[in-house]
């Protein structure tokens, strides 16, 4: 899979992946990046300017050989003012969207319309199918999740988290289950979030407060020799889908067997429904 950053906090991100050999990065930022191929853009205050004066974006990508692209961009930056024609250029993709809301408290006025435009229109074009899906994520709940972080660590413990949850997520989507529920998820539900369950709580932690979930995909990460000698490991799992199902809410999952010494669990939820639409 190829992997393409909007803006320095993007960038950020999608240096993560680049420790796992599946992903190759491209970085689009007004500064180098540390990924296999940056394409340096001239700065500007608006993302008006950005929309105007940046392009070529079809010369940067011409050598991409992969046909999936995840897309990261955090809507609050100016830069994304040129995401639709970069995302133009690679219109011949099937394209994923990870989308990073940040703190929104933390913005100015100006920066909070931006983000929530740009949110919108993402949304709306994931739904009307020019992209695969796209993935959203609040800074605000990973917080939650991770609780009290060091302020000097803030943003790489965030980073941490996102990559290397959607990264297990795509090895699972990409491997032979040991089980699985047959998994089908409506066409139009393309707005989604990811996220972990918690085994001894039973809650799960998604990366995004995602509304009218529709449906729900859980991947069993547990150890192989608990998988031979558990008798009972499907009976809980069976117990605890049948618990967690809700009225117009379907869950399907897969158990995978792993040389982890620790179970996981991680979850993604899906709707067709269009999140904090106001603009």
């Amino acid at each position: 899979m190829d992997i393409i950053s909007l803006g320095r906090a993007a960038g950020k991100i999608a240096g993560k992946f680049a420790q796992y050999p599946e992903y190759i990065i491209y970085n689009v930022d007004i500064e180098k990046g540390t990924g296999n191929h940056t394409l340096v853009l001239p700065e500007f205050k608006t993302p008006e300017e950005y929309e105007e004066n940046c392009g070529f974006f079809d010369v940067f990508f011409k050598d991409m050989q992969g046909e999936e692209v995840l897309f990261l961009c955090v809507g609050s930056s100016p830069i994304t003012g040129c995401s639709l024609k970069l995302l133009e250029a690679l219109k011949h993709k099937k394209i994923t969207v990870l989308y990073i809301r940040p703190d929104i408290g933390l913005l100015s006025e100006k920066a909070v319309l931006q983000e929530r435009v740009t949110s919108n229109v993402f949304q709306q074009y994931a739904r009307s199918g020019l992209f695969e899906r796209i993935y959203l994520v609040d800074n605000v709940r990973l917080e939650e999740i991770l609780g009290d972080i060091p302020i000097v660590s803030y943003y790489e413990k965030l980073n941490d988290l996102i990559s290397s949850t959607f990264h297990m997520i795509n090895v699972y989507k990409h491997i032979k289950p040991v089980m699985e529920s047959k998994i089908e998820i409506p066409i139009i539900s393309r707005i989604a979030t990811f996220g972990i369950h918690d085994n001894n709580s039973g809650e799960d932690k998604f990366f995004y407060p995602l509304s009218f979930i529709t449906n729900q995909i859980y991947y069993y990460a547990f150890n192989k020799e608990i998988l031979e000698r558990d008798g009972k490991i499907f009976q809980k799992i069976k117990k605890e889908i049948k618990e967690r199902t809700a009225q117009n809410t379907k869950i399907f999952f897969g158990i995978y067997s792993t040389e982890y010494k620790d179970n996981y669990v991680f979850c993604e939820g899906y709707t067709h429904f269009v999140q904090d639409e106001k603009v």
